[in-house]
């Protein structure tokens, strides 16, 4: 049947007894009457998880370009990715963060990141919100490198349009 309840004394109402709206990010299944305490924690298992599908995944495209990086298009596109890795920050002042804050680095040489777990671990539980918003910043941002580059009127496909033209 349908349900009333009250939230932070907000009184609400649901067509049966689900509710994925009174409070964000959580499905509510009323099964019975009287009063409940809900604690909602943050995910760090699930943090941690992005964080290491970012650095894979990066790693993956260090790896698939290795000696494309040094000349024209593909030079241009390192210099990209770098920026968005070093300059994506959230926050301000003593809550501001950037990928080395929260334990993601840059090897210099290779050009890979790796993750420092226990920084990573500190520093979601420091500032969830702008550690998660962190990742989800370079995350887009790289996604618009790749949508940018990899359009049918990139530099890229340009070039590899004219490569092809003159093997032919």
């Amino acid at each position: 049947s349908n349900a009333t309840f009250t939230v932070n004394g907000t009184n609400q109402a649901t067509q049966g007894n689900s509710n994925n709206s009174a409070i964000t990010g959580v499905d509510l299944t009323l099964i019975g009457t009287g009063s409940a305490r809900i604690d909602v924690a943050r995910d760090s298992v699930a943090f941690s998880a992005s964080a290491q599908t970012l650095v894979d995944k990066y790693n993956a495209y260090v790896k698939a370009s290795e000696g494309a990086d040094k000349f024209g298009v593909g030079a241009k596109l390192a210099s990209q990715l770098q920026n968005v890795l070093s300059d994506t920050s959230v926050g301000y002042g003593n809550n501001r963060l950037s990928l080395n804050d929260i334990g993601i680095q840059r090897d210099n040489s290779s050009g890979k990141l790796s993750i420092n777990q226990t920084s990573l671990k500190q520093a979601f539980s420091t500032n969830p919100d702008n550690a998660a918003q962190l990742l989800a910043d370079v995350a887009k941002g790289l996604q618009g490198i790749a949508n940018r580059n990899t359009s049918s009127t990139s530099e890229l496909q340009l070039s590899t349009r004219q490569l092809q033209q003159s093997l032919q």
